[in-house]
């Protein structure tokens, strides 16, 4: 909830997940949940080890604020100083909101005041610090402030908050991907705030904002405020998990799980020496990348839902070593829900080396810059930081010739590659200048298949060209946008609740005001089928490509909607528009052959096939 209202006299807010706030990162955009706890055995749960993203960064953990900023012990006054905060609340209408109990709090230490008749409460004679307010009233669940109220010494902070009614309710049904009902699985609203300023407000409890699911798979979440809203359903022993981002307000949500078994697969990561290796990362490398890096003891733990038919690679690696993979066939474990998976991790007897120095485009030298070295040969990858003169060096590398050299900066600058690269014992010493990213300012209108301007649909636009730089956002009633800042080159829009639709192929010119326009592939037919084997029997898991290219309707670009094969080897896509489209299956390495087809006329299911394995 962010005020049009709110001032802040002198100082910023730190931006980071505190007093009972967590952040999660999605792709690489940042969402601020409220609460402390999560949901119990699934995948990003609470966890002792660090948090790291998709692309290997590891991400500051703040899940676990100080107790004391949450649940203060101490009711004593405040440290007194020569400073001041103002907290003014309004309702959403504008009016204020009286008799509210506001509790600032900082360490062991908070002080209460109740708002007066025109919403104010006033701290005075504070000392400086950062502080947490949290906000009481009678009708609505307690709230606390997504980041800290950061006050200077001998400054008065002044932050106004609209508090919204919290009368809205999300409803809808869970299904599995056969279009079955499936009771009895817990789901958990949590408000998505890019961004969160000072006066920002979240629910302290997430509790309050739940609900489970019926015999009917029929669920209910009520009391939620205005704004997107991430639904993680918890799923069961037979499926996923599945997160969708929904606005408040919606009564028709449907969200499928895929089927399989909720598998736990731990175990410990020791050298030739059987010693732990703390900070190994350990991985499944495949489309559900799932990571996790080995803590003190050497010990991981990675949760995931197998299909049956499905085997399931772990990988470990650390810097010095040979990466270790140990390949599950599930029929190993045809009850097992927790998989005991341990690691030994060889020294890496390479003597070939990589080294540079990156720069940016003006000379100046680039300091903490991620490189990453892989060769898909070997399974090597490497990923290092460059100093403060810009230098970075990775040695005791395995000779090769299929190195791949790649800088993703987090900054101002494109990202940066390199393949092959040779790599010996002489070693290869890379000069690498990084491009400036120009920008520009987007306005865009996002339109179906029809040429209807789909409104209220929640996008992530990220740039092709340089992997840090994601928005997201929600689209108007006009189906438009508009986006400050944006990296010059090709943009990708993918939707950010299924189903999944990317648009890529829309370019923005550095410098200038680009007026753009996305089609998806979103529109009123049904397009079902199976995938089968070189033998004729159904195949469960595979992943099912549908293409489009809206060309002739003036849009540049291509769209692609993918899916899943559920039980029998069965897929279906809803909502999809009419006209030429191709289809194939992927599974691994194979691929059934692309396949011409238009969902308005196609009168009986599909059959794709995968080739027999070589």
């Amino acid at each position: 909830m962010r005020s049009p209202t709110g001032r802040l006299t002198r100082g910023s807010l730190v931006a980071a997940a505190l007093a009972g706030c967590l952040t999660v990162v999605l792709g690489g955009a940042s969402l601020w949940w409220a609460g402390r706890e999560d949901l119990p055995g699934e995948p990003g749960g609470p966890s002792d080890r660090p948090i790291v993203d998709a692309a290997g960064e590891l991400v500051d953990d703040a899940r676990s604020p100080a107790p004391v900023d949450l649940d203060p012990v101490s009711e004593d006054a405040l440290t007194r100083g020569a400073s001041a905060v103002s907290v003014t609340l309004l309702d959403h209408e504008g009016g204020p909101v009286a008799d509210a109990l506001t509790r600032l709090l900082l360490g062991h230490r908070s002080k209460a005041l109740a708002t007066d008749p025109d919403g104010v409460a006033e701290f005075v004679d504070i000392a400086d610090g950062a502080y947490v307010l949290h906000v009481e009233t009678g009708s609505r669940p307690r709230l606390v402030t997504a980041g800290r109220l950061v006050v200077g010494e001998n400054e008065r902070l002044e932050v106004t908050c609209v508090l919204e009614p919290f009368d809205l309710v999300i409803a809808g049904r869970v299904v599995d991907d056969e279009g079955d009902a499936v009771p009895g699985v817990r789901i958990l609203a949590r408000r998505v705030i890019s961004a969160a300023g000072a006066s920002d407000l979240v629910p302290f409890d997430e509790a309050t904002q739940t609900a489970q699911t019926a015999a009917d798979g029929f669920f209910e979440l009520v009391g939620l405020d205005r704004g997107d809203h991430e639904l993680r359903v918890s799923g069961s022993p037979e499926h996923a998990t599945s997160d969708h981002v929904v606005r408040a307000g919606t009564l028709d949500v449907e969200i499928i799980l895929v089927t399989g078994r909720a598998v736990r697969v731990h175990g410990v990561v020791t050298d030739a020496q059987e010693r732990p290796v703390s900070g190994a990362q350990v991985s499944t490398p495949d489309r559900r990348h799932l990571r996790d890096v080995a803590d003190h003891r050497g010990e991981y733990e990675l949760r995931r839902v197998v299909r049956d038919d499905e085997r399931v690679s772990v990988v470990a690696r650390a810097a010095g070593y040979r990466v270790a993979r140990r390949t599950i066939d599930p029929e190993e474990h045809p009850d097992g829900l927790e998989w005991k998976i341990d690691l030994r991790l060889d020294p890496e007897e390479g003597r070939a080396w990589i080294a540079g120095a990156i720069h940016a485009d003006s000379g100046e030298p680039l300091p903490a810059t991620r490189v990453e070295v892989h060769s898909p040969e070997s399974d090597t990858l490497r990923t290092v930081l460059s100093g403060a003169d810009g230098r970075f060096e990775v040695r005791d590398l395995p000779a090769g010739d299929d190195y791949e050299v790649r800088v993703r900066p987090r900054r101002r600058f494109a990202d940066w590659r390199r393949r092959p690269v040779s790599v010996d014992e002489d070693g290869v010493d890379l000069e690498i200048r990084l491009r400036t990213l120009l920008r520009g300012r987007l306005e865009a209108v996002v339109v179906d298949t029809a040429g209807e301007p789909v409104s209220n649909w929640a996008f992530r636009l990220r740039s092709a060209v340089a992997a840090a730089h994601q928005a997201t956002g929600r689209t108007s009633q006009t189906g438009s946008f508009t986006l400050e800042d944006v990296p010059a080159g090709e943009m990708i829009l993918e939707s950010r609740s299924p189903p999944l639709v990317v648009v890529r192929g829309v370019t923005l010119d550095p410098d200038s005001d680009r007026h753009a326009r996305f089609a998806v592939d979103l529109g009123s037919h049904e397009l079902g089928g199976s995938v089968l084997d070189a033998r004729g029997a159904p195949l469960t898991g595979c992943s099912v490509e549908l293409t489009w290219s809206p060309s002739r309707s003036g849009s540049p670009g291509g769209c692609l909607r993918t899916t899943r094969t559920g039980r029998n080897g069965r897929f279906l896509f809803r909502g999809v528009g009419g006209g030429e489209r191709r289809i194939r299956a992927l599974r691994g390495k194979a691929a059934s052959p692309e396949l011409p087809v238009d969902p308005a006329t196609a009168s009986s299911p599909l059959e794709l096939r995968l080739p027999a394995a070589d």
